[in-house]
């Protein structure tokens, strides 16, 4: 009589999920102080209190871009946030982007 012998393989795949990108936020920012439409002018930087990886952020780790149109109204690469001579006064809310230099489409608004 012959014996059957038989051979299991187990095979085990493991998926490990990389995130090969940071947490990226961009918080609210508050003016605290108005600036005149009629001259124009720069307000503080918007990256002030955005941060990837819990690490503040800057213009060589994140782009930025403005979300909502908002003619009169640029943020500079440098996250400084500047209002164009002859902008109508007024209350704006103004929606803006940042995306991490190393993988655009790790963004926050």
């Amino acid at each position: 009589m012959r014996k059957l012998y038989t051979s299991i393989l187990f095979l085990f795949v493991l998926f490990i999920s990389s995130n090969s990108f940071g947490q990226i936020v961009a918080n609210n920012d508050n003016v605290p102080s108005s600036i005149n439409g009629l001259i124009g002018g720069v307000w503080s930087n918007v990256f002030s209190n955005d941060t990837l990886n819990g690490s503040s952020v800057n213009s060589s780790n994140v782009t930025v871009s403005i979300v909502s149109l908002s003619p009169g109204f640029y943020i500079q690469p440098s996250g400084l946030f500047t209002v164009s001579p002859g902008t109508p006064a007024g209350n704006y809310t103004i929606e803006y982007q940042i995306c991490e230099t190393a993988n655009s489409s790790n963004c926050d608004t």
